[in-house]
């Protein structure tokens, strides 16, 4: 063996000597517990298996189980009348069906596992067979519970030991998980799970949860050349081995304990595996990310020993974890069990004198308080010719806490929990487990050490169920009890706060719980509060755990309309609005939707204005006013209309609404019997001396008047044609000789005829006295004819048609006289047009007061 030879000197050199801190009260218990004829050794459970709140020690031997009852710190033995076959390995109490107290199962070496259950007053029956586990004659080794399935009931997981298959079904060597059935059977399902582990050399098993997912994994310590294995939990019933890629899988090592504990207060589990001479031991670190790092030799626990089981403690409650490692080897027996006392900083220091005159061949140890005074005791099971030994610790003036788990959801016990602590800024976690170390149980009871602190700020426990009980400033140096669901409280969301507006309602909702029933006659998960007033709801959460929610306080806030003091618009579309807010308080905050501010606003145009009142209280208020104005003007004339030229129209009334009466109005000068044609504006004021004009536009018919188209006297009968201009289409004519309309036919030559012209309003207009024409007649264009047109000088030009005494005049076309001399003939002219030049030339006849205009072309 690699460097045991002076060993006890070499650590008692390299160690620190510690003041005695551990008594060996084996004696005054009465213990006797000696294993002589069992390979590997026997195991040690250090539990209250009566549930008096005083630890037990269950020692397994050759042949037998031996229990001793704690009574207030008294020992007595107790035969629970298990039959051992041979080679008792590893005790476990285990409330199997969860129906409270504590059944319990054994492994034995060559023999099969045995379960007894408690039939409630501390006797028990056999019912292995009943309960479906095989008869398996296989070297089984350490056993393991937990939920893996998380249903409710603890699984098993059993190891065995072979190093050599000498032949037979090799099914029945495997490692075999039974999952519970919940009726109080077992089912094999090693090989659906894929973790039957083949045929190895398995000591031990541990259900830890190293991902802190909540469901169980796996951790198989195997020695000589079979590596550890690390089953990841896939949450469906199987598993996958990933100790080879997780840096969990120390190949290569005689793997002889799977202590489990968080060493450097991280949140996560950490793994102790001793070893042999073969190699060093190894200290698994949990990096937190699913991988582990083996830190042992900067650690310094990796320890030059024959390591058997090794058990995570507070020995002096400074809240972290020492170690304690079990050394046996049968060739040198003697050796000291190494101590290691944690310095906080993730190294160890190996404290000499703790456990004095400790050198036993121990194979199995498991921690609890015996005396209940807050500090770990040790339970070692040796190898003969050595007794069993109970070190009681000697106690101390630190601090402690212990917390025991109840499940409701859970299995009884919460094993597969995680138990959080926090003290005075100081963090610690515990997994809890059931069969751990090697052939191990520890104490029921998690113990924290609170080194000088009195308080716990906060106690957590993450159960395997997926629930969380949360307590708070707990007191030191007590045992909590902690029943699964006992800090459930409803808890109450509200839409806003607890300040009620006026004429709001808040709604009040279950954040962790389903339908409630609340003190107000409703059963709902969601209410609206309308009234002031204090609330409470009683309801179940998902799991099924019943609470009562804090009392909710609802306050009614004193916001309240505003007096508003509103000053209209005078004039209709003006702005001289105003509003003036009075609120109850000077502190409420006004804001106005159109992005005003202030109580007071001017200049305002009529509409509704919307503005929130914010109090102090945070209610807010929303309210609108109406700033109103007059009516607008609405404004009708009544008139007659003028009828014919030379007339006025009929003024009757002028109708005024809207705007503020009375109204005044100024005519602008105009006289109302005589209104002239054209626009006209008149200015009307109301009582509040708001103007607006009136424009109107005054229509008088045109004068009416007539023309004549053409007069021919032909073959003895004349034709007369008239047109009509101005005043109101349409026009009737009348003759004097009864004939109608606008032309006159056929009529006697030597008679003259008059025409009278009606429009539309009746107005009259009387023509000239039409006859044929004479020499003494006047002169009219359409009787006058010039040829030749155009004419080549120096030809004649003849005028016809003009009476006698007409004057004709030739002229340039921009108005030079040129001189002319005519010849008459009755009513025709002749000129002989000499030494002209060809263009436009006009001729101008007049007679009387007519006048007529021709234009001549001579080329």
């Amino acid at each position: 063996m690699r460097r045991l030879i002076g060993l006890v000197s070499l650590v008692t050199s390299a160690g620190m000597l510690y003041a005695q801190s551990f008594t060996n009260i084996n004696n005054v218990l009465g213990i006797n517990a000696f294993v002589d004829n069992n390979l590997y050794g026997s195991g040690v459970a250090f539990v209250d298996i009566d549930d008096n709140g005083w630890d037990d020690l269950t020692f397994c031997t050759d042949t037998d189980i031996k229990v001793y009852l704690n009574f207030n710190g008294t020992s007595q033995a107790f035969d629970p009348g298990f039959q051992v076959d041979d080679g008792a390995k590893q005790p476990t109490w285990v409330d199997y069906d969860n129906d409270g107290d504590l059944d319990f199962f054994f492994t034995q070496r060559g023999n099969p596992v045995k379960l007894y259950r408690n039939e409630g007053n501390m006797t028990f029956t056999d019912v292995t067979l009943a309960a479906g586990f095989p008869q398996y004659n296989a070297n089984d080794s350490g056993a393991s519970w937990g939920d893996y399935d998380r249903d409710g009931d603890l699984d098993v997981y059993v190891c065995t030991y072979i190093y050599v298959f000498g032949g037979g079904n090799a099914y029945d060597w495997y490692n075999h998980l039974y999952r519970n059935n919940g009726d109080g059977t077992f089912s094999d399902v090693s090989v659906q799970a894929n973790v039957q582990d083949g045929i190895s050399l398995s000591f031990q098993s541990v259900w830890i949860d190293y991902n802190n997912d909540l469901w169980p994994d796996l951790y198989i310590i195997n020695d000589k050349e079979h590596p550890n294995r690390l089953y990841h939990n896939n949450g469906d019933g199987t598993f996958d081995e990933i100790a080879q890629t997780n840096g969990s899988a120390i190949t290569m090592v005689d793997a002889m304990t799977a202590s489990c504990g968080d060493f450097n207060n991280d949140g996560f589990e950490d793994i102790f595996v001793t070893n042999t001479s073969i190699g060093d031991c190894a200290l698994l670190r949990n990096n937190g990310d699913g991988t582990f790092e083996d830190i042992a030799i900067t650690a310094n626990v990796d320890l030059d020993i024959l390591g058997w089981s090794g058990v995570w403690m507070d020995q002096d409650l400074d809240s972290d974890l020492d170690l304690y490692v079990c050394e046996y080897y049968p060739l040198q027996s003697g050796q000291i069990n190494p101590f290691m006392k944690n310095n906080g900083n993730e190294t160890f220091t190996q404290a000499m004198n703790v456990f004095p005159f400790d050198f036993s061949n121990s194979y199995a140890a498991a921690s609890g308080d015996w005396n209940n005074d807050g500090y770990f005791d040790l339970a070692v099971s040796n190898y003969g010719p050595q007794n069993a030994n109970v070190w009681r610790s000697n106690g101390g003036t630190k601090h402690h806490a212990r917390v025991r788990l109840h499940g409701v959801v859970s299995n009884a016990r919460g094993v597969g929990s995680r138990i959080e602590l926090w003290h005075n800024g100081t963090y610690q976690s515990r997994q809890t487990y059931c069969g751990e170390n090697y052939l191990g149980q520890d104490t029921y009871a998690e113990m924290f050490g609170l080194n000088d602190d009195v308080l716990l700020d906060s106690l957590k426990v993450h159960w395997i169920s997926g629930f969380e009980d949360i307590l708070y400033n707990l007191p030191a140096d007590a045992v909590y009890d902690i029943y699964e669901g006992m800090s459930f409280k409803p808890q109450l969301s509200l839409s806003g706060n607890e300040m009620l507006c006026p004429g709001d309602s808040l709604q009040v909702y279950l954040v962790n719980a389903v339908e409630g029933a609340w003190n107000t006659g409703l059963v709902a998960d969601t209410v609206w509060l309308t009234q002031p007033g204090a609330y409470v709801a009683e309801a179940a959460n998902d799991f099924g755990f019943v609470g009562v929610s804090d009392t909710l306080w609802i306050v009614l806030d004193p916001v309240d309309i505003p007096v508003a003091e509103v000053s209209p618009v005078q004039c209709p579309g003006g702005s001289d609005g105003a509003i003036e807010l009075f609120p109850g308080d000077s502190t409420w905050v006004v804001q106005w939707e159109a992005g005003m501010e202030g109580v007071q606003l001017v200049e305002l145009e009529a509409g509704i204005y919307q503005y929130t009142i914010h109090s102090g209280a945070g209610c807010t208020l929303t309210e609108a006013v109406e700033v109103g104005q007059p009516d607008a003007w609405d404004i009708a004339m009544s008139m007659d209309p003028a009828l014919c030229f030379g007339t006025f129209p009929l003024f009757d009334t002028l109708l005024v609404e809207g705007a503020t009466a009375p109204y005044s109005i100024d005519f602008q000068q105009d006289n109302t019997d005589s209104l002239f044609a054209g626009w006209h504006q008149w200015l009307i004021t109301d009582a509040n001396g708001c103007d607006t004009s009136w424009s109107f536009f005054v229509t008088i018919p045109d004068e009416l008047e007539w023309e004549l188209i053409q007069l021919e006297c032909v073959q003895g009968a004349l034709s007369i044609e008239v047109a009509a201009n101005g005043g109101i289409p349409p026009y009737e004519w009348q003759w004097s000789s009864g004939d109608e309309g606008p032309v006159l036919s056929n009529a006697d030559t030597t008679a003259s005829y008059i025409a009278t012209l009606t429009d539309a309003n009746g107005c009259t207009l009387q023509t000239d006295d039409f006859s044929c024409p004479t020499l003494t007649q006047e002169l009219y264009s359409d009787f006058i004819e010039v040829f030749p047109v155009p004419l080549v000088a120096p030809e004649t030009l003849h005028v016809s048609g003009v009476p006698v005494d007409t004057h004709i005049e030739v002229c340039t076309v921009d108005g030079r006289k040129l001189e002319s001399e005519w010849h008459t003939h009755g009513n025709h002219r002749e000129w002989r047009a000499e030494g002209l030049s060809p263009g436009l030339y006009v001729l101008h006849l007049s007679t009387g007061n007519r006048s007529v205009i021709k234009r001549i072309i001579i080329e």
